[in-house]
């Protein structure tokens, strides 16, 4: 249902993220949220018509990238997770002020990344 861009889909992923994170903290280590949870949250956002869509993914892209540089390299964000941010952008019907800029950032984050699984391949 999160491929499901019907009114509703954002909020299920959003709740099925929240129960997860509640189930870890209350000491199941099974139900920790992974970068894949994320990027269905964040893909979610990007089939939404929400105004809001970017800044959320925004949000969760932040948030992967403060976990990553604490050391949890399990939530550094991948091109799933930068492409689906982009997406948000581009499915956006109202393209903001600094829109086209972030736009250009994540395509470059994205090239340098896919060059680096490039050359480890």
């Amino acid at each position: 249902w999160a491929r499901d861009a019907q009114e509703g889909s954002v909020r299920r992923a959003e709740l099925v993220l929240r129960r997860m994170k509640a189930a870890y903290d209350g000491g199941n280590p099974d139900a920790k949220p992974g970068l894949a949870s994320y990027n269905t949250l964040i893909y979610a956002w990007s089939l939404s018509d929400r105004r809001e869509a970017p800044e959320k993914a925004e949000v969760i892209l932040n948030f992967l990238q403060k976990m990553a540089a604490r050391g949890q390299d399990d939530l550094a964000p991948n091109v799933i997770t930068l492409q689906s941010v982009l997406d948000c952008y581009t499915r956006n019907a109202l393209i903001q002020k600094g829109s086209m800029e972030r736009m250009e950032e994540l395509k470059e984050m994205i090239r340098r990344m896919s060059t680096k699984i490039s050359a480890v391949q």
